[in-house]
């Protein structure tokens, strides 16, 4: 009659003992909790700060959306549509997605369309006192104006809408 074998260990490398394997387990187990815990620090500091820049555009796109009404209506002109259509929304939705980076990329791009829109704005209001001394600025600096807010609210308030909606 032959001898019981004794069972095969799965892992044939030899340790001291199940206790040493376990405690490599456990310090395994508890690296990869530490790196899942960093990566989700992470990435809610990027939500916030994203976040934060959204706020400031959002709070930028409403002075020069006020300011712009203010002015048209001001020359006598009706206010201007400034609310994107649900095309846009879905285009700005399909373009940007939702990956923090790629927001934070269009936020940026909205900031620099709204600070060439100011400047645009302010420019041809001071050109056309300047030109005739009185109010309102020919039509043209509202045609610039005009676009280069809608420029800037196409892009930014879809970013508002889905982040915030």
């Amino acid at each position: 009659m032959a001898e019981p074998q004794p069972p095969v260990d799965p892992d044939p490398t030899p340790t001291a003992s199940p206790w040493v394997e376990y405690l490599a387990a456990a310090q395994s187990l508890d690296l990869v909790r530490r790196e899942a815990a960093t990566a989700a620090a992470t990435a809610t500091q990027a939500a916030s700060a994203v976040r934060a820049e959204l706020d400031q555009v959002a709070s930028q796109l409403e002075l020069q959306r006020a300011r712009l009404v203010a002015e048209t209506v001001r020359a006598g002109l009706p206010p201007p549509q400034l609310d994107p259509t649900p095309s846009e929304q879905a285009s700005a939705e399909a373009l940007v997605g939702s990956e923090p980076a790629t927001v934070a990329e269009a936020l940026r791009h909205s900031q620099r369309l709204l600070e060439s829109a100011n400047a645009e704005l302010v420019t041809g209001v001071s050109a056309a006192q300047a030109e005739r001394g009185w109010w309102p600025p020919p039509l043209w600096v509202w045609v610039v104006a005009g676009l280069s807010t809608v420029a800037a609210l196409a892009c930014a308030i879809p970013l508002v809408l889905i982040l915030f909606g």
